[in-house]
């Protein structure tokens, strides 16, 4: 009987010893704990380089060397020494006489030029992650596109206005004039900021009465035309804001100040009532 148990314990103890290592009943081998480190995930991030910051003036158009590069006729709008924006002349034979909707960028590095993207031209170009598209269809990346500087200066819609708080551009004293000049053919409702001519609604009548309490000279008649685009200028020049004849929430803050005589709720809680929440 001691015989028997003796030998009863030697093999459960061989057993003990080999058991973590020895073949499973799926026919693999290995302990739990070496299958389960056996396998590791790799992590690799890139990170994309910033936006170029180099400014450059504006220059006559490479048009020679923008020909030679691309074997084709141009049709070529505002340019700097490293960039320009046109179309080859195939592409805008459908366009209206008022331009092309989707136009070209042009960039050149190591003396050659080569076509980064192709955008539409009723956006600010600071949206150039949706409003381009690369011909090969890869993701848009921060080469493909100039300076914030230079958009300024070669994209007309970074300049317009309506989009000048979006892009950080100043716009040039022409864009400014011409919203002095001229009567609207057409009025748009709107109830929402920023408030612009050919605006007309009871915003615009709000405004408008604030306006002329603050001394302008201005009619109370719900149409924002160029006698409230010249007040508001003047409001913003006096405030030291972006002169756009644009009521935006800044612009807004400073003609109602502390919401003064105003009417509504502020349901965002903002702190400000805007033109989207009068009563």
């Amino acid at each position: 009987m001691r015989m028997r148990v003796l030998t009863v314990l030697a093999v459960a103890a061989a057993l003990a010893s080999c058991g973590g290592s020895g073949t499973s009943t799926d026919g693999t081998s290995g302990t739990a704990d070496s299958v389960a480190g056996s396998t590791s995930t790799v992590v690799t991030t890139t990170t994309e380089p910033p936006l170029s910051t180099v400014d450059e003036p504006v220059v006559e158009c490479d048009a020679a060397g923008l020909r030679a590069a691309f074997k084709s006729k141009m049709v070529l709008g505002t340019c700097t020494e490293n960039w320009a924006v046109g179309n080859l002349d195939r592409d805008t034979w459908n366009c209206p006489d008022a331009g092309c909707r989707q136009v070209k960028l042009f960039n050149k590095s190591a003396g050659s030029w080569r076509a980064t993207a192709t955008c539409d031209t009723t956006l600010p170009l600071t949206l150039w992650r949706v409003s381009c598209f690369r011909a090969d269809l890869e993701p848009m990346a921060t080469t493909d596109v100039p300076s914030l500087a230079i958009q300024c200066r070669i994209w007309p819609a970074n300049v317009a206005l309506r989009n000048v708080a979006e892009t950080g551009c100043t716009p040039p004293e022409s864009v400014v004039n011409e919203a002095l000049r001229g009567e609207c053919d057409r009025w748009v409702d709107n109830f929402k900021l920023p408030l612009e001519k050919c605006d007309s609604g009871s915003a615009v009548r709000v405004l408008q009465k604030a306006l002329k309490a603050l001394g302008h000279d201005v009619d109370v008649d719900g149409y924002f035309g160029v006698g409230t685009v010249r007040a508001v200028m003047d409001v913003q020049t006096k405030n030291s804001l972006l002169k756009t004849g644009l009521v935006d929430i800044a612009t807004w803050k400073v003609i109602f100040p502390g919401n003064a005589g105003l009417k509504g709720t502020d349901t965002n809680g903002d702190g400000v009532i805007s033109a989207e929440e009068l009563s």
